[in-house]
């Protein structure tokens, strides 16, 4: 389904749109490098649909960032090669759980930081500790595994790397800031006997 959608919204781009956000996330470089690399104008306005609402409550911005980041996985070859060799690759495991891939794919879908939405967004997610104070994915390269508490509420979640070739001293285990709190797959415990 996010596959589908994704590739809709690429066909509804012209095809130097199209080879400007390609090669934006193939050669990590800006827009307008890659712009005059290919001779066209970009513009600062995405076309690309949000992921997360604006005015919303935190509570309603981490579930949405959990299912970005589930939909994300799934199209991830690298990061269901990572589940499948640990042996949880099951689909069912993986909408049961709510896993996710972060994969720095989640800023070309929000509002840029000049426009008053994306300033709204973006600060909320930093200041949720899904975004860094230098505008970076804070999870990027890391499985997402969500803590949801008994009212579906996203209380934690935890990243663990992917690619074990990382630069010396880059933490393999992530997690928002803060304290750690909820207990991760608390339904089971709940219907386990005492």
């Amino acid at each position: 389904e996010f596959a589908a959608f994704v590739a809709a919204s690429m066909q509804r781009l012209d095809a130097p749109a199209r080879a400007l956000l390609n090669r934006r996330h193939a050669l990590n470089r800006s827009y307008e490098e890659i712009g005059r690399e290919l001779g066209i104008k970009v513009g600062t306005v995405k076309k690309l649909p949000c992921p997360i609402a604006s005015d919303v409550e935190d509570q309603t911005a981490l579930p949405q960032v959990v299912h970005f980041y589930n939909e994300t996985l799934k199209d991830s070859p690298e990061a269901l090669a990572y589940l499948e060799k640990r042996r949880i690759g099951h689909a069912g495991a993986i909408d049961a759980f709510k896993l996710g891939y972060a994969n720095r794919t989640l800023g070309y879908y929000l509002p840029d930081s000049n426009r008053d939405a994306g300033a709204k967004i973006r600060g909320q997610l930093q200041r949720l500790g899904v975004y860094r104070a230098n505008g970076r994915e804070h999870f990027n390269g890391s499985l997402v595994i969500p803590v949801i508490d008994e009212q579906g509420n996203v209380t934690e979640m935890y990243g663990r790397k992917i690619r074990d070739d990382l630069r010396d001293g880059t933490a393999y285990h992530l997690y928002l800031p803060g304290p750690h709190k909820g207990v991760w797959n608390v339904s089971v415990l709940a219907a386990s006997p005492a």
